[in-house]
């Protein structure tokens, strides 16, 4: 008779659950702690009445009195920290096409948020680290880091400058169709964010003026034997001055319009060269259709001229939407669409028009038990090759409030891209378990 298990999965229970006995006995407290200590969503604690007067707020927004950390009081300053532990699980098609055993990932994180509370002016303040092993390979180890600046100076009452600055180093670990197939790891990316201008109100009408700009620097990634795979080919940056209009039409509509310059600098490799000059026009509405359905629709056009011969200039319709529905005080649903231009560097492509799709459920079994579902749908279509991706995903997760300071979450999720070049196809299931520890 053949074995059982394995670390390729031919039969029975696969080995890592053998070893990894930790995660069923965590599986196991959570669920006896769900079911000792969760809290019913009583019917004094949402009053639907009152929601329909004032208007109802979506599940994770609704404030939680006794549940919600109570942070550091510093002068201006309520510092929130937080430690937090995860464990993930992870099958992954590439992988496996190398016989590479399925990982097992741990994962140590840090944040620290500090919120303003000035008479007039705004800084926050977000930093946020991690750092991730593998417990078989010790090079599969990385370190995240980042750090968000969030600021708004008062001239008056009715004009003030803004901006926003986010700076840090990321490895993304979801599928990713410009990642090289035979990365080792996920490719280090340091992307700086810059966002600044000059706001004012007058009546109904709001007004803006500034410019966005952002560099992505990708780092030289290791391939599975042992080689360099230059990145540097990939990098980039983008500027986009920007003029924004807006009109509150009543209480629950406004319409809005924007109107952005784009300056993309990417030199390529020594065949191609990226830069690019182009405009993107926008207008919509942000409209409540009833105190339970929030609505906010945009449209518009992009164009963008490549100043190399041969490269196709990319002009197309783009569009953005998004549905919020409270269907009860326990159920929020979230519809999103969104068709836009991002960068690529694949063979002679100019560029890729992503169209996507998405749906979104969270339900509040107990006041203090969250459960989510979420679905994605993504077409990318490469402008200048003959190459389309298509991506989706599906993720099921619960998080648990313990208390005011521990929040306990576990899920699953399943993503899987197919692309016309078959080499590029990709599947990746994933299942964790953390703990998060909020001071």
């Amino acid at each position: 008779m053949p074995k059982s298990g394995g670390a390729n999965g031919e039969g029975g229970p696969p080995d890592w659950l053998h070893r990894s006995w930790f995660v069923a006995r965590a599986a196991s407290c959570i669920a006896a702690a769900v079911s000792l200590g969760a809290l019913p969503a009583l019917g004094e604690d949402l009053q639907w009445d009152y929601a329909k007067q004032l208007g109802a707020v979506s599940v994770r927004d609704r404030p939680r009195d006794g549940l919600q950390p109570l942070g550091i009081r510093i002068g201006n300053y309520l510092l929130l920290p937080s430690l937090g532990f995860r464990t993930t699980w992870t099958r992954d098609s590439l992988d496996e096409a190398i016989g590479r055993p399925r990982s097992i990932q741990h994962e140590v994180s840090t944040a620290l948020e500090m919120k303003s509370n000035f008479a007039r002016h705004m800084l926050d303040i977000r930093a946020e680290g991690r750092a991730v092993g593998d417990h078989r390979d010790a090079e599969l180890r990385y370190i995240d880091g980042s750090v968000r600046v969030l600021g708004r100076l008062d001239i008056t009452h009715a004009t003030n400058l803004f901006g926003e600055m986010s700076t840090g180093v990321y490895h993304d670990d979801s599928v990713d169709e410009e990642r090289p197939k035979a990365a080792k790891k996920p490719t280090e990316l340091a992307l700086t964010r810059f966002e600044g201008g000059l706001s004012h109100r007058a009546g109904r009408i709001d007004m803006a003026i500034g410019a966005r700009y952002a560099i992505f620097d990708f780092k030289n990634a290791e391939a599975n034997d042992g080689s360099v795979i230059e990145q540097n080919q990939r990098d980039f940056s983008l500027l986009e001055p920007f003029i924004r209009l807006g009109m509150r039409l009543s209480p629950g509509y406004r319409v809005f319009s924007e109107v952005a310059g784009r300056v993309q600098e990417n030199r390529g490799d020594s065949l191609i060269d990226r830069d690019a000059e182009g405009i993107k026009a926008t207008a919509g509405v942000e409209m409540e259709l009833s105190p339970l359905v929030k609505l906010t629709l945009k449209g518009g056009y992009f164009y963008q001229d490549y100043l190399q011969a041969g490269l196709v200039d990319i002009s197309t319709p783009v569009y953005e939407a998004r549905l919020d529905w409270y269907v009860s005080p326990l159920v929020t649903l979230g519809f999103t669409t969104a068709r836009d231009v991002q960068a690529t560097t694949y063979g002679l492509a100019s560029g890729r028009i992503t169209t996507s799709y998405g749906v979104r459920a969270d339900y509040e079994m107990w006041r203090n038990l969250i459960i989510s579902g979420q679905v994605n749908y993504k077409l990318g279509d490469y402008i200048g090759e003959d190459r389309t991706d298509k991506i989706w995903s599906a993720s099921l997760g619960a998080d648990y409030i313990l208390n005011r300071n521990w929040l306990i979450s576990m899920g699953y999720e399943h993503q899987e891209l197919t692309s016309s070049d078959s080499d590029l196809d990709r599947k990746v299931d994933k299942i964790f378990i953390g703990a998060k520890y909020r001071f």
